[in-house]
């Protein structure tokens, strides 16, 4: 599936915000890696993934991750 739009202020925001994280975190991209991967599964495997369907959004999951990556990184002290 594919999602084409233009003059989108919001996405262009958030793919910036998105970008700077992953910088923050390093190693590698894990952050964009770990979205991908996710994004896959609950497309392919778990069907949850689809905001035009009544499920979760692409938005909502990379806050959930974020939250997790936030939490790690609170109890490690880095």
């Amino acid at each position: 599936m594919v999602d084409i739009s233009f003059n989108q202020l919001g996405g262009l925001c958030t793919l910036c915000f998105l970008e700077q994280v992953d910088r923050l975190i390093g190693k590698h991209h894990l952050f964009k890696r770990s979205i991908i991967l996710i994004k896959a599964w609950c497309y392919c495997e778990s069907r949850i993934l689809g905001a035009h369907h009544g499920l979760i959004s692409t938005y909502g999951l990379v806050t959930l991750v974020l939250f997790i990556y936030v939490s790690l990184f609170q109890v490690k002290g880095e």
